[in-house]
């Protein structure tokens, strides 16, 4: 469990007692220090506004300071730290320069009233505009501490084409929103992004557990890379250069981040 340093043990996945929850994607300012270019909220409330959207650009490289290194490579960057008993990598601590520049949006919630465990998958929902035919997103989770700093706790990625969702293999929350979308990633599914066009993407973001202790937020930052992870083909290059994103925030094309919440004191340590 990220937050709380210990092995969580059930018997069921989803996790049982969790909420899945909608957050969706919100004017700011936040005050929670992010140094992104529009510093969006995420709130339980829709948006009301029929227009509101956040431009992004596609940059082709992002800072490679953050937890994604880890999450591909299985944790082995954290092995070496911890084997040459050196401290945690700073880039899995606080990846505040990911948030910076053009090609970087985040959108955060208020301040936790209590403990709070974020317990299984997540799906980021994005509606957005694209100048090109192929559209790049990467959403990235992260737990702000009041003094600002961003623990990154888990991400995923879509590239445009590869939007096409099968519905009967997409795990739903009650609400009907896709808790875990499943998309087929085959050469049949790929589909060009229409430019100009409000278009969906979801975004299965990898599982979790972890802890966001009282008084921290819940942070979604969006990407338009991830170096050096995920590199284009050079047909997908030619695709994403020079694009240009407008993400949408509005009654007509919410976009929202779902996630399953559930209150820390569920997760109760027993003696072995």
């Amino acid at each position: 469990e990220l937050g709380a340093d210990r092995w969580v043990d059930v018997a069921r996945y989803p996790i049982e007692g969790t909420t899945p929850t909608t957050f969706f994607l919100n004017a700011g300012p936040t005050a929670s220090g992010a140094p992104s270019i529009n510093d969006g909220a995420l709130t339980e409330r829709a948006p009301s506004d029929v227009t509101a959207a956040d431009s992004v650009v596609y940059l082709g490289a992002t800072s490679p300071c953050d937890r994604q290194t880890e999450q591909w490579g299985a944790g082995g960057g954290a092995l070496a730290f911890e084997s040459g008993q050196l401290p945690p990598d700073p880039c899995s601590q606080d990846d505040r320069s990911l948030q910076v520049g053009r090609g970087a949006l985040t959108y955060t919630t208020g301040p936790m009233r209590s403990d709070t465990v974020l317990a299984g998958p997540v799906d980021a929902t994005v509606y957005a505009t694209s100048t090109r035919p192929e559209v790049e997103l990467v959403a990235t989770l992260e737990d702000v501490a009041p003094g600002g700093a961003s623990f990154p706790l888990t991400s995923g990625a879509l590239l445009g084409s590869f939007r096409a969702r099968n519905a009967k293999q997409t795990w739903t929350a009650p609400d009907g929103r896709p808790l875990l979308p499943y998309h087929p990633y085959t050469k049949a599914s790929v589909v060009a992004v229409p430019t100009g066009k409000v278009t969906r993407y979801d975004i299965e973001v990898f599982p979790t557990v972890a802890r966001l202790a009282a008084g921290h937020r819940l942070r979604l930052t969006l990407t338009t890379s991830d170096t050096p992870h995920l590199l284009p083909t050079s047909t997908q290059a030619a695709g994403l250069a020079g694009g240009m994103y407008a993400v949408q925030r509005n009654a007509k094309a919410s976009s929202f981040l779902e996630v399953p919440l559930v209150a820390a004191s569920r997760f109760v340590s027993r003696g072995g």
